[in-house]
């Protein structure tokens, strides 16, 4: 009975006689690893040796051509992996030019109050405005607002307007027909409800 045999028949519950308990005890699974990498070594050995014999039948000339392949195969991998470095440096070149020109989008949609900074980057776009060139990027702008107005904040000054006149003069009375400036009298002499 195999080793494999007697291991399935105790995975089982099923009981051992004596012979397959000793088998068992002289089992080493450890001397079986050892053995397996001296059979390794022993293979890689072998194999070295056995190109090497070929290599000494081979003529010059094949074992150049030999030398030749190998050498195209590692340049073949080392072209493959520039063409991935050039790949992702493109990639990186144009994420970072995209966050440059996100970025001075926003700083020119902050700059002249616009509302819509997608807008102006596609018009911008559109019109071909090299954004880098501060001249030209405000006179695109201020053409903008002029055509479409409603895409910018409107330019207003806090407050409820003119000042009130100094407290020591009088204020003016209005003209005899000025409705308007009359009825501003009577709400200013009105009296205070409390």
């Amino acid at each position: 009975m195999t080793i494999s045999e007697i291991i399935k028949k105790a995975a089982r519950g099923e009981e051992l006689n004596a012979l397959e308990k000793a088998e068992l005890e002289r089992f080493d699974p450890d001397a079986l690893s050892t053995r397996a990498d001296n059979a390794e070594a022993k293979l890689k050995e072998a194999q070295e040796k056995l190109d090497a014999a070929e290599q000494e039948k081979l003529t010059e000339a094949e074992r150049y051509k030999k030398r030749a392949e190998a050498a195209e195969a590692k340049l073949k991998t080392s072209e493959e992996a520039r063409r991935t470095a050039e790949t992702e440096r493109d990639n990186a070149k144009k994420e970072l030019a995209a966050l440059i020109r996100r970025n001075r989008i926003s700083e020119l949609a902050a700059k002249h109050k616009c509302e819509d900074a997608d807008y102006l980057d596609y018009l911008a776009e559109k019109n071909g405005v090299d954004l880098s060139d501060e001249a030209k990027t405000s006179e695109f702008v201020e053409k903008l607002k002029k055509e479409q107005p409603k895409y910018f904040a409107a330019d207003i000054k806090p407050g409820a307007g003119p000042a009130d006149p100094p407290k020591g003069q009088p204020e003016p009375k209005p003209e005899p027909g000025d409705r308007i400036g009359s009825i501003i009298e009577q709400l200013n002499n009105a009296p205070e409800i409390k």
